[in-house]
């Protein structure tokens, strides 16, 4: 198909030489960020604790 035949086409609002590194850029500072909420929220509480474990009484 020849381009005459093609109709027109608007450029894009964000030139895709921007678009493109900004979406890595993006994908990049939510997983920091997701990481980061992560380990503050797993930390909140103190973190994991041993807890002793209560032996059962033998019987006769």
């Amino acid at each position: 198909m020849p381009d005459s035949d093609r109709p027109d086409r608007r450029p894009p609002l964000i030139p895709s030489n921007v678009a493109w590194p900004a979406f890595i850029v993006f994908l990049l500072a939510i997983s920091i960020t997701m990481a980061v909420t992560t380990f503050i929220v797993a930390q909140s509480d103190g973190g994991a604790r041993h807890i002793e474990e209560v032996q059962p009484e033998q019987g006769p």
